[in-house]
């Protein structure tokens, strides 16, 4: 009934059993497996556990961005970044969104391999602060093309009109490859 280890003001008045309510924790698991599975289904990719709906848009919205940094996708990238986006570049230079927009445009940033690990998502009032590592192959007529670099980054997303803009990025090359 009671263990030797418990204390005495935990035991039971007159050696009555004391009974404890249950949560019918059966049912939220059931139901928490079944709203995943219903999503994976659907094609919808649900949240991690903990995750909160904020955390889990601005992971997607970071996804978004680095596969249209594959694509060389102008209109999804000019979706995504605001119109005053400002980025501290792996080249050492602070460049802006139409100085982005126009390397890539002149196929001076282009990507055969693009991966993004987000580590660590934080809120300070109506910005994001999203954090991790990148492996990227970058293509073309650059020194390091064809070559694995690993870098840093961090991007500051921005809540404006119900939507989520990226208005800063920072990204520096490491020195040792993440892999």
């Amino acid at each position: 009934m009671w263990k030797a280890s418990m204390p005495s003001s935990a035991s039971p008045a007159r050696g009555r059993r004391v009974r404890r309510r249950r949560r019918p924790l059966g049912s939220v698991c059931s139901r928490t497996v079944a709203l995943h599975l219903t999503l994976t289904l659907a094609g919808i990719p649900s949240m991690a556990l903990g995750e909160t709906t904020a955390e889990g848009a601005i992971r997607a919205l970071d996804a978004k961005e680095a596969e249209a940094m594959l694509a060389a996708d102008l209109p999804t990238l000019e979706q995504l970044w605001s119109r005053d986006f400002i980025v501290n570049a792996p080249d050492d230079k602070v460049k802006s969104r139409d100085e982005v927009l126009q390397a890539v445009r002149d196929a001076r940033i282009r990507y055969s391999a693009f991966r993004r690990t987000v580590e660590r998502i934080v809120f300070r009032g109506d910005c994001a602060i999203s954090m991790g590592g990148e492996l990227v192959i970058p293509k073309g007529d650059r020194p390091d093309a064809g070559q694995n670099v690993s870098r840093r980054y961090s991007h500051v997303w921005q809540k404006r009109d119900d939507s989520w803009v990226l208005i800063a990025r920072h990204a520096n090359v490491t020195k040792a490859p993440t892999e």
